[in-house]
Parts: C-alpha cells; sequence; structure tokens
C-alpha cells in the first residue's frame, strides 16, 4: 500500500501529534536505539520528532502497531479526524503499558496478578 501524502498530511497540526507519539514510543530509549526497531537511522527519528520529515508507510504501520492501532485509525488520529482524549479507558491504559520500558513491566504483572487474585 503506498500512501499518498495530501497537504492536509503535511500541515502542522499532523507534525506535531506524530512528534508526540514519536517521543511517547521512543520513551527513554535513544534515537539510535528506537531507530532499530524500523530500521532506520537515528537521523530520522530525530527528523520525525522534530517534523522534519514524515515516515514511510511502512513505518507508519509499525508506529500504528505500537500504539496497538490500525494504520487507518493512527492517521485518523494524526489528521485530527479522531481526538486521543475520547478513547476508552481500557485503550488509553493498554496504549500506556505498550508504551511502558521492559523493567516495569513486571511491577504492572504482579498488579495484575494480585487483583486477578481478589476477584477469585
Amino acid at each position: 500500500m503506498k500512501l499518498v501524502l495530501c497537504e492536509e498530511t503535511m500541515n502542522s497540526e499532523y507534525k506535531k501529534r506524530l512528534a508526540k507519539v514519536v517521543k511517547e514510543l521512543r520513551g527513554d530509549e535513544s534515537y539510535r536505539e528506537f531507530g532499530k526497531k524500523f530500521p532506520i537511522v537515528y537521523s530520522a527519528v530525530s527528523a520525525w520528532e522534530k517534523g522534519e520529515s514524515i515516515p514511510s508507510t511502512k513505518n507508519l504501520e509499525k508506529l500504528a502497531a505500537m500504539r496497538g492501532e490500525s494504520l487507518n485509525e493512527f492517521l485518523d488520529y494524526l489528521n485530527g479526524k479522531r481526538d486521543s482524549e475520547n478513547e476508552s479507558p481500557t485503550t488509553k491504559v493498554i496504549q500506556q503499558i505498550q508504551l511502558l520500558p521492559r523493567k516495569d513491566l513486571h511491577l504492572i504483572l504482579r498488579v495484575v496478578a494480585d487483583r486477578m487474585n481478589e476477584i477469585r
């Protein structure tokens, strides 16, 4: 699938949303570490965060998957057609868990296991 970038796609709000998403997904990883997931050079990640370039369709799909979304859902968000503020609390929690560093996941799993034991 080839993504055709229209004028709407290139607006500053789109770029701001993309930059925010990349920063959130990258977390405390370096540009180089994050870039290895695509694989791209670290300067490309920096350019995404600065709004200087737009990822390829393949990389937009990877970013969407990292957020737990389809490409269409992700593009709707980037184009301002869907506001992340209106997402369900469960979706927000899942997205936050996906952004956590691996070292923090054990704490989440422990809390979930404790909660499951309370329910039984």
